[in-house]
């Protein structure tokens, strides 16, 4: 029995229908500004993973190469060479201070001492800030190790620069004006889903507008 011609010329319409519209489907996504701003912010955001796993990972040299990155002076936790310099310079509370602010509690105050008391406690105190500063400049020096050694001020700069690319690709797709109800509505879904992650004041209103001007034509 032959095939019947009329079903195999609407199956040809059909089949050429079909491509036709595949074909037109993937030229109007193509022309539609919302996907292209959205598959560059997928590139964005890939590269911030990538980027952002290097710059993990020196941080985390440096962190390691710092520990415990303290020390411990006068009853601080003291980190950097300033604050402890700082601390030290101020020497002991004055005891006319102590009295105009604690007057009625002199078990508070400090002793009086004796000439070579006062000096045998300076000379104590001095020893633990040279040992505490050794100990900072130690820290300060293996960060600086880890530092060049990890690459830390490159990755730190292409991180940087890998956000700024990432919030830059955001604020183009809430700037897009939608061509296609296709691209309206993925406007739409974008909005709907990042607004709570992104603080876009009015931007998110208008790019609302924007879509529903679309759908509505």
């Amino acid at each position: 029995m032959q095939p019947n011609s009329s079903r195999r010329r609407f199956l040809a319409v059909g089949s050429a229908a079909t491509v036709f519209a595949s074909l037109h489907g993937a030229i109007a996504q193509a022309d539609e500004p919302v996907s292209a701003a959205l598959a560059d912010l997928e590139r964005a955001k890939a590269n911030v993973e990538t980027v952002g796993k290097i710059h993990n990972a020196a941080e985390e040299a440096i962190y390691e190469a710092r520990a415990p990155g303290f020390v411990e002076f006068e009853g601080e936790q003291i980190r950097h060479l300033a604050h402890l310099d700082a601390v030290f310079k101020s020497g002991f509370t004055p005891r006319k201070a102590v009295l105009s602010l604690i007057r009625n509690m002199r078990a508070n105050l400090q002793p009086r001492l004796s000439p070579v008391q006062k000096a045998a406690r300076d000379a104590a105190r001095a020893e633990s800030y040279r040992n505490a500063r050794a100990e900072l400049e130690r820290f300060v020096a293996a960060e600086a190790e880890a530092r060049a050694q990890s690459g830390f001020d490159e990755a730190e700069a292409k991180w940087n620069e890998a956000v700024s690319r990432e919030n830059e690709a955001v604020d183009a797709i809430f700037a897009c004006k939608p061509r296609s109800t296709v691209g309206a509505l993925a406007l739409l879904r974008f909005v709907a889903e990042n607004m709570s992650d992104y603080d876009m004041g009015s931007e998110a209103p208008a790019a609302i507008l924007r879509a529903v001007s679309v759908l509505a034509a």
